[in-house]
């Protein structure tokens, strides 16, 4: 009975975490919309450029530390090392703070220097966007420790994009027009508001820990959190790179048509990502059992439930690219054939199958991140070079698919010379074939 309550209580945190996900990509989309129909197309493609960039230096504040959160808080108030959990979330806190106030300086200093540079005013709002997104990310992979799923996902994914939402709509409303720098100041107030919010929704784990005395082990700690954020920020990278290069080399606008794209071929993603969480847990329990052959069938579910629902979603958006494009305003129609290169990358990304999550949770993990690391590495390249000498966002957005390719190519191979399991819909189509030569 207890087992029964502790899957149905799975069950449930799963379901309000992808509820609240789901809500918050909404809210996302609806705020593009809103973003680029109140903005001229270079003011959102200024605005893409700098979230990009504050997005990817956010990710490195910490040293890593809000990525080990999820490790050491959860392990140390199940064996009630309270002076340990103390002093970890303390050190972890400020080297946010301190990283990320460094990085949002340095961001602002690069944000003046770029050729079609941002204001100043603008440039500083975007600059203290670093720290303050650095400490979102900290408080909600916290609340995940704590095991609070609504603080670890609603004030993140769902509150911020919320409260932007409605400032930007507040402040149009009052001022009769929109720029990139009241854009920037709106996402300065809803990450401070979205904070507030944390104190609130952080009352699981208890309290007991709250009076105990601070123990570092910074060492222990500084190793662990440097090895888990190459792979965060490999990934990184690899999604925020094309925007970066663009808008450091090309004219903002077509910063903001590219980027339209993204969004959109975004969708098609979205099956894979829901898979992986629900098949993420049986993945790292079969193989611990060396039950290869139920892995298998695991993977094979998990492929076909990907990879035919992102081909469906791809094919529509393809089919309605035009309608679809129209929704962000007319100007963005030039996104076209950048959503139908993108889209290319996202089929083939549903193909491969979860080979990032079967690599990480099989110990495999550094396998994963070197891979990871060379893809960043020729996606930066690709897209530079590209845009240079061609100066196009269709060519960049040719360049980047193919980094797609390659690292679920690369994953893809590697699990099956390591594991000897299929996670892709080929490994389906392979054992059907063979299936049905042996009838």
């Amino acid at each position: 009975m207890l087992g029964d309550v502790s899957i149905l209580s799975l069950f449930r945190r799963a379901g309000l975490a992808f509820l609240l996900m789901s809500s918050g990509k909404l809210i996302s989309y609806a705020l593009q919309i809103v973003l680029t129909r109140l903005n001229t197309p270079e003011d959102y493609g200024l605005y893409s450029y700098a979230i990009s960039v504050t997005t990817t230096l956010a990710v490195f504040a910490s040293l890593g530390f809000n990525n080990s959160v999820i490790r050491f808080v959860p392990e140390y108030l199940r064996l009630k090392k309270y002076a340990e959990l103390r002093g970890f979330l303390k050190t972890a806190f400020i080297t946010t703070l301190v990283g990320g106030s460094i990085l949002g300086t340095g961001a602002f200093v690069f944000f003046r220097s770029i050729s079609h540079g941002l204001s100043l005013e603008a440039a500083v709002l975007f600059g203290l966007v670093i720290p303050l997104t650095s400490l979102t990310q900290y408080y909600s992979q916290l609340a995940r420790g704590l095991g609070s799923v609504s603080g670890s996902v609603f004030p993140n994914n769902v509150l911020q994009p919320a409260l932007l939402l409605s400032i930007v709509g507040l402040i149009f409303w009052l001022e009769g027009n929109s720029n990139v720098t009241l854009v920037a100041l709106s996402v300065c107030v809803s990450y401070g508001l979205a904070l507030l919010c944390y104190p609130f929704l952080l009352k699981a784990g208890g309290r007991e820990w709250m009076s105990a005395t601070h123990t570092y082990l910074v060492k222990k700690w500084t190793t662990v959190s440097a090895s888990m954020i190459l792979m965060v920020g490999f990934q990184t990278i690899l999604a925020q790179a094309d925007v970066i290069v663009i808008g450091s080399v090309l004219e903002p606008s077509a910063t903001g048509f590219y980027n339209i794209g993204t969004k959109i071929a975004a969708l098609a993603s979205f099956v894979l990502q829901a898979v992986n969480q629900v098949f993420a847990p049986n993945i790292a329990s079969l193989h611990a059992s060396r039950d290869r052959m139920q892995l298998q069938r695991e993977l094979t579910k998990a492929a076909l439930l990907t990879f035919f629902p992102t081909l469906l979603i791809a094919t529509t958006i393809y089919v309605l690219t035009g309608p679809v494009l129209r929704i962000f305003g007319p100007a963005y129609s030039n996104a076209e054939v950048v959503l139908h290169i993108l889209l290319i990358g996202q089929i083939v990304n549903a193909a491969a199958g979860p080979v990032a999550y079967v690599l990480n949770l099989t110990g495999q993990h550094r396998v994963s991140t070197r891979i990871f690391g060379v893809a960043a590495l020729v996606n930066v390249l690709g897209c530079y070079i590209t845009a240079k000498t061609v100066g196009s966002v269709n060519a960049v957005a040719v360049a980047s698919t193919l980094s797609m390719v390659l690292w679920n190519v690369w994953m893809h191979v590697s699990v099956v010379r390591r594991l000897r399991v299929w996670p892709s819909i080929f490994g389906v189509l392979y054992g059907t074939l063979r299936s049905g030569k042996n009838l």
